[in-house]
């Protein structure tokens, strides 16, 4: 790409003789440097789920978390480079934050990833800045619209989804979560564990050796929610995933019991 874009990725505002922005092409290939990040909207809640990769054992296990909370009912899951995603994140609780104060009321979604948008937007358009190199999934759920689903892409392009996935293998993980909508699956209810085909770990090649941990994350119409993982998939091999964390309560959370569906696998889902 770079012989090809010789001269003409020098900027994130000039065009090259095809019609192409370099820059922003090279913002999304950040993300295929990153762990998968999957949402799946349902009929009560929007779940999440992020692959963090470890790059060394001596990291703590809940270091560098890539779900978070924007408002009580907006929670978000990124890939690409955290920094930038961090950055993305501070801002959408700031709209949120302004909203709630000049509105009283809490933002809708829709708003938030529009506003969203038009700020990554902004950092496409100048020499002096560079695109972000992240991409966010954001999901809320309230009383009034539902279970709501929304990919903001580093050139400011925002989609609505039933299921999505960014990072890397984002096409394979898109696929099955499509298949799952497609046969009308929705959110486990409470009290049912389980983990769904569509949340598995993708594999990355035979004998790739990869150490990586699952950040879980559950917005729903009981409010915010912690899920706690933790799971030993094959992988062409013994690889281990463990995970903790996700979207926060304020109160302590409860185990709803249940197990997993498959043999090597036990998912625990702590609703507040």
């Amino acid at each position: 790409m770079s012989s090809i874009g010789t001269g003409y990725d020098l900027s994130a505002s000039q065009f090259s003789p095809d019609g192409r922005v370099f820059q922003v092409e090279y913002a999304h290939k950040a993300l295929e440097n990153s762990g998968t990040a999957l949402a799946i909207r349902g009929r009560d809640g929007v779940v999440f789920a992020v692959e963090k990769i470890v790059v060394s054992k001596l990291y703590e296990v809940g270091a560098n978390k890539r779900i978070f909370t924007v408002d009580k009912h907006i929670g978000v899951a990124v890939a690409g480079l955290l920094a930038d995603a961090r950055q993305v994140v501070e801002t959408a609780r700031s709209e949120a934050s302004s909203y709630r104060s000049d509105y009283h009321s809490a933002i809708p979604l829709r708003f938030l990833k529009d506003r969203l948008a038009l700020y990554m937007h902004a950092y496409t358009l100048y020499s002096s800045v560079r695109p972000f190199g992240c991409s966010l999934l954001l999901g809320s759920f309230d009383p009034t619209d539902g279970a709501q689903l929304y990919c903001v892409e580093p050139s400011g392009t925002s989609w609505g989804y039933l299921g999505c996935a960014i990072g890397k293998a984002a096409q394979a993980r898109q696929d099955g979560a499509g298949e799952a909508q497609h046969q009308g699956h929705g959110l486990p209810p409470a009290g049912q564990g389980g983990r769904p085909d569509h949340l598995r770990r993708p594999r990355r090649g035979q004998g790739q050796e990869l150490r990586a941990r699952a950040q879980l994350g559950l917005q729903g119409d009981r409010g915010q929610a912690r899920v706690r993982a933790r799971a030993r998939l094959p992988r062409g091999g013994n690889a281990r995933q463990r995970g903790h964390g996700g979207i926060g309560g304020r109160r302590n959370v409860k185990d709803a019991g249940g197990s997993a569906s498959r043999p090597n696998a036990d998912l625990r889902i702590a609703l507040q």
